[in-house]
């Protein structure tokens, strides 16, 4: 075969599979409906939705993978990682494209068809598609991973789910898990798990959806404080606030937040006890900030506190 036989050769080969893919494509489509989420290239000139087609969740993807490649501190071909309730698994897909070995869990039978698609179409032998429920997760998976990721995923189960999944994650993280969710604004309800008090408001869901539970009809939106103090309550010594890489208009909701959670061991230093977020903490700044921080600051000083008594030991 001449170098110009094999050259068509090879393009007629391409070509049959770029129609063989999007039969598929299509095939699936019309089972179980378009790609909502992840728009994913599968070849050149076809993707899971149109080309070119850039969004909310190709910029999260985006930054879950840097997170995964700054924090993990080693290459992505040695980390082991849990991507939970995967939707669509757009993060398990590009994480296992670049090398990692993904194990996604998704309850969905069309979420599920839609992600073994696109491995099959892109050859990911290092990505597993699980399907179950995360309430399960212990039974589904047996042995730890690197990193685990819960994303869009906590704010859709009961307050007893979400502290359950928390401690059965704890387990599963070797160095740390990525926690993106909704939170609570205000702490109109509570409720009580293993001796602690969770604050947060109730939300309706709409099991139908595909991107919302599946087996919960009202969910649990934990505040800040309280979504931090079960993170360490479930064991994570240590959690980073995302702030970059950015997404502006992730950005611009004050109830939505990206947590970094280090599986560490805790450090023991002059018998320090534990503290707890407090659901309330009156805001402070240096009176140099303005007139309304310079008169916080008076009245917090003549009542025995301010500045100085927060920074400065006093000797007996």
């Amino acid at each position: 075969m001449t170098t110009v036989q094999r050259v068509r050769a090879e393009e007629d080969l391409r070509a049959k599979r770029l129609v063989e893919l999007r039969a598929k494509r299509d095939e699936i489509v019309a089972a179980h409906g378009p790609w909502i989420g992840y728009n994913i290239d599968l070849a050149p000139g076809l993707s899971t939705m149109a080309q070119g087609l850039v969004g909310m969740a190709e910029a999260r993807v985006k930054r879950i993978v840097q997170l995964v490649v700054d924090l993990s501190n080693r290459p992505l071909s040695q980390l082991r990682i849990l991507d939970l309730g995967a939707h669509e698994a757009g993060f398990a897909i590009e994480l296992a494209r670049r090398g990692a070995e993904v194990v996604a869990i998704e309850a969905r039978d069309g979420h599920v068809a839609k992600a073994e698609f696109v491995k099959e179409a892109l050859g990911l032998d290092r990505l597993s598609i699980v399907q179950g429920n995360v309430r399960d997760v212990t039974s589904l998976v047996s042995s730890e991973f690197d990193i685990v990721l819960c994303l869009g995923l906590l704010y859709h189960l009961d307050g007893q789910g979400a502290c359950a999944l928390m401690h059965d994650l704890r387990r599963l993280t070797k160095l740390f898990a990525v926690v993106e969710t909704q939170i609570s604004l205000s702490d109109r309800a509570s409720f009580s798990h293993d001796g602690q008090t969770y604050w947060g408001r109730p939300s309706p869901e709409v099991t139908t959806r595909p991107g919302a539970a599946v087996d919960v009809a009202n969910a649990f939106w934990l505040t800040r404080p309280s979504l931090l103090n079960l993170l360490a309550d479930a064991g994570y010594t240590s959690v980073l606030d995302c702030a970059n890489p950015v997404i502006p208009a992730l950005a611009a909701f004050r109830d939505h937040v990206t947590f970094v959670a280090a599986a560490g061991d805790k450090v023991d230093y002059l018998g320090l006890p534990d503290e707890r977020w407090p659901e309330h903490i009156p805001p402070v700044a240096a009176p140099v900030q303005g007139l309304r921080w310079a008169l916080i600051e008076g009245i917090r000083k003549r009542r025995g506190g301010g500045m100085d008594s927060a920074f400065v030991k006093r000797q007996r």
